[in-house]
């Protein structure tokens, strides 16, 4: 006989499972502190690169036809990047 918690009337759990499920939630409570952590890291460097790629951007739409096809779509990336 398997010793084990009753959790309803159809369902049994094993003591294995339950500390599975608890070493689940601490792996996932450390991950979300790790994501955490790397998002104060990235966050400056990403919003770095993001400057870079709009001021180049906005470089390329000064040489180009405003009445352009490209120039639109470089307009509507501009927009998006700022919103």
């Amino acid at each position: 006989m398997q010793l084990g918690v009753i959790i309803c009337k159809y369902t049994t759990v094993s003591i294995k499972q339950i500390y599975l499920f608890q070493e689940i939630i601490i792996l996932g409570f450390l991950l979300f502190i790790l994501l955490i952590s790397l998002r104060a890291i990235v966050g400056p460097l990403a919003s770095c690169l993001a400057k870079d790629k709009a001021e180049s951007e906005l470089k390329k739409l000064k040489s180009m036809s405003s009445m352009s096809a490209e120039a639109t779509v470089v307009r509507n990336y501009l927009d998006w990047m700022i919103d």
